[in-house]
């Protein structure tokens, strides 16, 4: 199959089966944009973001940007069988990766997620979707394009996941959310975003966090050394979310915990209840909630984060010679462009200005 009807199959696929594009318009700008310019022909490209069908419209970018496309995929990350098998019925090339050594072709940019694909060589460097991931590129002396340090991936941590909690809530029947009562570890990113949607739902939310912590208007704080004051809490609370993005962060409050009657519910990416927490008193046997959903989060609040992951691989292949070693930052001007696309629509403009993203 030539490469023009690959991509037309892939176009007429994602306008079908996402039909408003608003929820992509920050991508669609890409697709013209790119297929004009071709700012990455002939670049191989390796990409290693989560793998289901809402990232095709991350893929037809590069690939009418003419990039040589390979799709990456690894049993560390959650990927879509389904939407393997279509790339692979159409012929884009994908790769298994799992340890180093699995792969040890040069790629002239790779776009990765949570540090998996570092040992593979890249000629121009390395964007990276996550912060662990940009913690393990600090012992890789290469230049590194931050995609998570800029203020797009804000929109996805904080609204993408706050409202795939609570989507995730509802679809396991906890619906009704009036005056009930919630006790959130983390008020990090991800942290502030759960909050919100649930005291939007009806919520009363009591958050622990450090001291001084700054929180939105109508939601309670707990210092999170006032051990005793958290006990309490505990006690009394209908569910308790944790969201400290650190393993076994409530290791000492588990006795408490189960002698509760909350439900608990884990949305970090680690174990954040810790060994003494069996799995199954924990919702979804303490994998993160939203990751039970088809799509974990909605087009909208991941259109900018890709098109930004994308135009981290055209930022680093520009230069006839690679960047310096180090820390890439998103440039404001080009999160700004990006931005603009976004706002447009007014999708998700409210819930921007709320979040103070």
């Amino acid at each position: 199959m030539n490469r023009e009807l690959t991509v037309q199959i892939l176009i007429d696929f994602y306008r079908k089966r996402y039909p408003d594009t608003a929820e992509y318009c920050a991508l669609i700008e890409q697709w013209e944009l790119w297929a004009k310019t071709k700012p990455l022909q002939g670049k191989r490209i390796l990409d290693g973001t989560p793998l289901f069908f809402n990232t095709f419209g991350k893929y037809i970018a590069l690939l009418l940007a003419g990039a040589e496309l390979t799709v990456a995929y690894s049993d560390e990350l959650p990927y879509d069988p389904q939407a393997l098998n279509m790339l692979n019925e159409l012929g884009i090339p994908t790769l298994y990766y799992n340890k180093p050594g699995d792969c040890q072709t040069e790629f002239d940019a790779i776009l990765d997620c949570a540090g998996i694909l570092r040992f593979i060589p890249s000629k121009y460097g390395y964007g990276e979707l996550t912060r662990s991931g940009i913690l393990i590129y600090q012992d890789r002396d290469v230049p590194l394009f931050a995609v998570d340090s800029g203020r797009i991936k804000q929109i996805e941590t904080c609204l993408g996941t706050g409202e795939s909690c609570l989507r995730a809530l509802r679809q396991m029947g906890y619906r009704n959310w009036q005056n009930t009562s919630v006790l959130q570890f983390g008020y990090g990113k991800v942290g502030r975003g759960i909050a919100m949607y649930l005291q939007e739902a009806g919520a009363d939310v009591t958050v622990v966090d450090k001291k001084n912590t700054p929180v939105m208007p109508g939601i309670h704080f707990i210092d999170m050394d006032s051990k005793e004051k958290i006990r309490e809490q505990i006690g009394k609370t209908q569910w308790l979310i944790s969201v400290t993005g650190v393993y076994a962060a409530l290791e000492s409050y588990v006795p408490d915990i189960k002698k509760s009657n909350a439900i608990a519910v884990n949305m970090g990416a680690v174990d954040e209840f810790g060994a003494l927490m069996e799995d199954e008193r924990v919702l979804y046997k303490k994998q993160p909630l939203n990751f039970m959903l088809e799509e974990p989060t909605l087009l909208r609040y991941i259109d900018a984060t890709m098109a930004l992951d994308n135009a981290a691989a055209a930022y680093l292949c520009q230069n006839t010679t690679p960047y310096p070693p180090g820390t890439i930052l998103p440039p404001v001007d080009l999160e700004n462009e990006i931005l603009a696309a976004v706002f447009k629509t007014g999708l998700i403009t409210r819930e921007i200005q709320k979040a103070g993203i």
